[in-house]
């Protein structure tokens, strides 16, 4: 058996310079599809975008509980009370403003996150904040007394970009500002850092902080069982006491899970900003992508094993149905670009 209905979230699916031809399957689906009304799921808002697909939305002025959510897949309990993620990051100096480089790419042994920790970890105390590191050693968090009144930016958002945009905003936004500046004075002398660079690797000189809040209340949500690598999505899953499970090596095993009632949500997330400009490289993630999704897709709904596919990206949604993927009529056309 398998999934009857089955949705994909593939943030950076339509990048720029995608070859035409090489993705005949993709193109197909596109081209037999039908937009729907639902949201899309751009890099700069990819939490927001998820967090929405399970029913929770930010409050007015304040964060998307991100924290508190990531949580429930990094630590066995402690999951009540305010969260707020700490992530380490490596800022760059270009022209007298800071860029944010890595962060989710950064290579990062856990005896140097506690080793960091340690260091900034009487600072924090000064304030209150508790620092925690999870099963991931670049998912640092705060435990805070209270929620922050101010709103921040994903990393991912600022990634490659001054800063300044993407600080925290709201009438508590200069105590952050002050609490960043004072984290990046004490790493700056941290010893890890300076063997950090000496092996050529970047230094952990910040935090970013971001997505505070508590436990947000469970909604309803159509998901039997949500396949997935990212903490967010999995931490939504656990809190909506979902079935789920690692993102398998593609479709066709979907149909190993067993009869399923309902519609099963994959997450095919790739690393920042990646899966645009694709070359000719079959190894290319996007390539890989056709050969082992969108095309067994494609033949799984021409063989009525699916009933219906829907694919969330950055710039549309669209579903095709089993009897759509027979629209041949529907001639491929070269694949949108964001």
């Amino acid at each position: 058996m398998g999934p009857e209905t089955l949705t994909l979230v593939v943030p950076g699916l339509f990048g720029s310079g995608h070859a035409q031809g090489k993705l005949p399957a993709l193109e197909r689906l596109v081209a037999r599809a039908d937009p729907c009304a639902a949201p899309v799921v751009p890099h700069d808002s990819y939490e927001a975008a998820l967090c929405g697909l399970f029913g929770i939305r930010a409050a007015p002025g304040r964060d998307l509980p991100i924290a508190a959510l990531t949580h429930l897949v990094d630590f066995e309990a402690g999951h009540d009370g305010s969260w707020m993620r700490a992530d380490p990051v490596y800022l760059r100096a270009d022209l007298g403003r800071l860029r944010l480089f890595d962060g989710e790419g950064l290579l990062l042994a856990r005896d140097e996150a506690l080793g960091l920790a340690a260091e900034i970890a009487g600072v924090l105390g000064e304030h209150g904040f508790a620092l925690h590191i999870g099963r991931d050693s670049r998912r640092w968090y705060l435990r805070l007394p209270n929620v922050p009144d101010i709103v921040t930016r994903p990393p991912l958002a600022a990634l490659g970009d001054h800063i300044d945009p993407y600080l925290p905003s709201g009438p508590e936004r200069r105590f952050w500002h002050r609490l960043a500046n004072d984290m990046q004075m004490v790493l700056h002398g941290a010893p890890i850092n300076a063997a950090r660079e000496e092996r050529g690797e970047p230094p952990i000189n910040s935090l970013w902080f971001w997505g505070a809040g508590t436990m947000p209340a469970r909604t309803p949500v159509r998901w039997a069982r949500v396949l997935a690598d990212d903490a967010l999505c999995l931490g939504l899953a656990r809190h909506g006491e979902i079935a789920h499970g690692p993102v398998p090596g593609g479709a066709c095993d979907l149909w190993t899970l067993g009869e399923i009632e309902g519609d099963v949500l994959v997450v095919l997330r790739p690393g920042a900003r990646a899966w645009t400009s694709p070359t000719a490289d079959p190894s290319d993630p996007l390539h890989q992508l056709e050969e082992q999704w969108f095309a067994p897709l494609l033949t799984m709904l021409q063989r009525r094993r699916l009933a219906r596919l829907t694919v969330y990206t950055d710039t549309r949604c669209f579903t095709i149905t089993r009897a759509g993927a027979w629209r041949v009529w529907r001639r491929a056309r070269p694949l949108p670009s964001s």
